[in-house]
């Protein structure tokens, strides 16, 4: 038998018990207060403002006025016929014992500033917060009610009246109470049992309430006030004489009738209700039809505004002739535009499109960084550019594997331009970290770095690359391939002076030829295909530039003769010296550095009809020059193969580490090798893998996919993880599905980047170039993630134009 605790323990849990009392009534109070009184915030000019708190209603048969009451929802007198229903949002979060919600923000819709005539003699001048209060509840926010402690009700007002005869009372059989449940039952004479609904027990105030008397009651009692309650347990038949009372009987039927009201409908303003219903539709089909002009000006990078905010107008702008079309099939439209006068509401100003614009592009990158955290494992790509206008830009970019019904997605999402001001590796770093913190992602998940390998990204000490690294350490640095082969090239031909005057000659011949129209049409009367311009950015430009005029040479020279034959003053001179550069170690190089960028490009090479080297052109070139041309090639061809293995030495060590994750390495290796392959990777990945579980699960998947897929060896890691996926075996392979994931996150390139620039191209244009860097960075989110926008719900977006507008209402 446990023994009985002693009496400090009880007097402990009953000081704390009130404590908590104390704390909650507080809480409440302070809450109550900013809930119950109204203060109005300036309307903006394009909300769907409509002001429910100016309700005038004058009938002549029972001139019942209702005059600005806080929240007004229903009008409650002595007589159910009178109560007039004003609300039209009720947002309930029904709880056991509390509602919780925030701060009370009312969604308004302005119906018309002009008053309705109902029944051609009463008079309506409304406005509208949210949708039917019978139907949705998901509109308004109210503060925290505790339905279980009647002491916080006081004073009961209309709104708090229809929320709690919404909710019910809270009965609170299942609390611990100082007497039998048998109570909340009234004993019939023949043993029937009828349930006492308007019976509720108040944990927290250690008390019985009548419910209905609360809200209805003018008398007060013991069971009626809600700042006492019943607590005489001795005279537990006092509950029969109070429900026999004819106050109670009146206030229990009044409440049953106000509840079925409110929940069916029948309250005297049905009419006032279906017309703001209807305005809500018609205002809801509006704005639909603007958000879908808006998003399609986005998704093709056109500019929403013109000279004119007319519709219709010549200069309207993209957005507005956009609208004027969809009115020519949409009636409710066209009547919108055609009522459109200055002054009055209707959604066109640019100031509108810019909230819906920041509306859309916040729904799509929720969606991102939803699916990014999600799939826990990402990486960072960071790329930078100057705008038209001499900003920095730096692309945000994140890889990551989505896994949605059983498919599998490699996914690279755009999150946005950042206004760069620094150039320092450690300037970028804080910046980067910033953002990634805003986005709300956990820098510990990422598990790969790529950017392109200038030395402020790539740099080993000082780089972003080794800043982030400090921070984690499994956030694998991956140098952009691309970037890779052309700053090799760019550097190997940076360590010879005689290279660089050989890409600065090709470059000559463009230019010259480039620069007047005579001059093209002259050397396309020898050329099949066009001399190309090379880019210090885009390496593989400089193997198409040396490609065409190593095949076209002597057509190129034919034009520069024709020219210093029959060209004008200006001309003849440029053409002789040009002329002149192309010598025998102009063409020894041009067709050594052919070769070279052929096999770098990784194109084939077609057979010429005349083959030329150097022995064939050393008869009339001294040996001194052709050895001193060879030591230059060797020098640049060491080091363009010496940075190529550097820079590629990274993806080498990724392929080493996971490449026992493709069907041909699962196919051709043995089990034991395996075996080693994965617990080295386990404990690189200490964090992610269990090394003892990966092995076990390598070997019993190595027979099952050898035996399941018939050409194994040709089977790429996302394939593998697909099989996992389709056939539901994640939860045999837990480890081997993370190995994956974690292997399919690491990219290749930045190209992701490199894309989203082509778009700041087309979005910030020299007509365009104030754009703020916020509405740049959220058409840009519209445009490149056409996927995720045009899936998006026009009535979330409505609703949250809605919250942003409205008026606050604070107590």
């Amino acid at each position: 038998m446990s023994k009985r605790p002693p009496g400090s323990f009880f007097h402990n849990r009953k000081q704390k018990i009130e404590a908590e009392k104390i704390q909650l009534a507080k809480q409440w109070e302070k809450t109550r207060k900013n809930w119950l009184k109204c203060e109005n915030v300036d309307k903006s000019e394009d909300s769907l403002d409509v002001d429910v708190n100016e309700v005038n209603i004058e009938q002549h048969e029972n001139e019942n006025t209702i005059i600005k009451e806080p929240l007004p929802l229903i009008s409650c007198n002595s007589n159910l016929n009178e109560k007039i229903t004003n609300d039209d949002s009720l947002d309930v979060k029904i709880n056991e014992k509390n509602i919780t919600v925030n701060d009370l923000e009312l969604i308004t819709f302005n119906i018309s500033e002009n008053c309705h005539q109902v029944n051609n003699e009463n008079t309506f001048e409304v406005s509208l917060e949210g949708q039917n209060k019978y139907e949705h509840f998901k509109a308004t926010h109210y503060p925290e009610i505790l339905f279980d402690n009647p002491r916080s009700w006081s004073p009961v007002n209309d709104k708090l009246r229809c929320i709690l005869i919404l909710h019910g009372p809270n009965r609170g059989m299942t609390a611990p109470k100082p007497f039998k449940n048998h109570w909340f039952f009234k004993q019939m004479n023949n043993g029937e049992k009828c349930d006492r609904t308007w019976m509720m027990y108040s944990e927290p105030n250690e008390a019985i309430f009548c419910f209905c008397c609360i809200l209805f009651g003018t008398k007060s009692s013991a069971l009626t006030d809600p700042k006492q309650g019943f607590t005489n347990w001795k005279k537990m038949e006092r509950l029969r004489e109070h429900e026999n009372s004819s106050d109670h009987v009146k206030n229990f039927l009044e409440w049953k009738m106000f509840e079925k009201k409110l929940k069916h409908g029948g309250a005297i303003d049905d009419c006032l209700q279906n017309q703001i219903k209807s305005q809500v539709a018609k205002w809801r089909h509006i704005l639909k039809a603007i958000l879908n002009a808006i998003l399609y000006c986005a998704n093709n990078n056109l500019g929403l505004r013109g000279h004119s905010d007319i519709p219709g107008s010549p200069s309207a702008g993209h957005f507005l002739n956009l609208l004027s079309l969809i009115s020519k099939y949409d009636l409710i439209l066209k009547e919108h535009i055609d009522s459109h006068k200055k002054g009055s509401i209707n959604y066109f100003s640019h100031k509108i499109q810019d909230e819906f614009i920041a509306l859309l592009a916040k729904k799509v990158r929720n969606e991102i960084i939803h699916q990014i955290k999600s799939a826990k494992y990402y990486t960072i790509m960071f790329d930078c550019t100057p705008d038209v206008s001499r900003t920095e830009q730096m692309s945000q970019v994140i890889r990551y594997v989505r896994v949605t019904g059983g498919k599998v997605f490699v996914e690279e999402s755009f999150l946005g331009f950042i206004e760069s001001h620094e150039k320092t590796g450690n300037g970028l770093t804080t910046e980067i970290l910033h953002q990634i913190s805003l986005d709300g992602l956990d820098i510990q998940n990422c598990r790969g770095q790529a950017y392109d390998n200038g030395s402020n990204m790539a740099g080993k000490y000082n780089g972003v690359q080794a800043k982030i690294l400090e921070k984690n350490q499994l956030a694998t640095f991956i140098p952009c391939t691309a970037h890779c082969l052309n700053l090799a090239g760019v550097n190997a031909v940076g360590s010879n002076k005689q290279m660089q005057l050989l890409f600065g000659k090709i470059q000559q011949l463009f230019n010259f030829f480039s620069g007047s129209t005579l001059r093209w049409e002259i050397l396309m009367k020898s050329l099949k295909v066009t001399l190309k311009p090379f880019s210090d950015t885009r390496w593989s430009s400089k193997a198409a530039a040396v490609k065409a005029l190593y095949k076209q040479l002597p057509d190129v020279k034919c034009a520069l003769i024709n020219i210093i034959e029959n060209g004008n003053l200006e001309s003849k001179p440029i053409a002789k010296n040009l002329l002149n550069l192309v010598d025998h170690e102009f063409i020894c190089l041009l067709t050594v550095w052919n070769s070279i960028l052929s096999s770098i490009d990784c194109k084939k090479r077609k057979k010429r009809a005349k083959r030329m080297d150097f022995d064939e052109s050393a008869d009339e070139w001294n040996v001194s020059a052709k050895n001193n041309c060879l030591i230059n090639l060797k020098n640049v061809c060491d080091v363009l193969l010496s940075h190529l293995g550097w820079r590629f030495e990274t993806l080498n060590n990724v392929s080493l580490d996971f490449s026992f994750l493709t069907g041909s390495e699962l196919f051709e290796k043995e089990t034991d090798q395996l075996v080693k392959a994965a617990a080295d990777l386990a404990l690189k990945y200490n964090k992610d893998l269990n090394a003892s579980e990966l092995t076990e699960e390598i070997i019993h998947f190595k027979h099952h996919a050898i035996s399941a897929l018939p050409s194994i060896k040709n089977t790429t890691p996302l394939e593998l993880l697909e099989f996992i996926f389709e056939y539901s075996m994640a939860s045999i392979f837990p480890n081997i599905c993370i190995a994956l994931r974690l292997y399919l996150t690491l990219p290749c390139t930045t190209a992701t980047c490199e894309r989203s620039f082509s778009k700041l191209k087309l979005i910030k244009t020299y007509l365009r170039s104030t754009v703020n860097q916020t509405k740049l960075t959220n058409l840009a989110l519209l445009s490149i993630e056409k996927e995720i926008s045009n899936s998006i719900d026009f009535d979330s977006v409505i609703n949250d134009f809605a919250e942003v507008k409205a008026r606050r209402i604070k107590l």
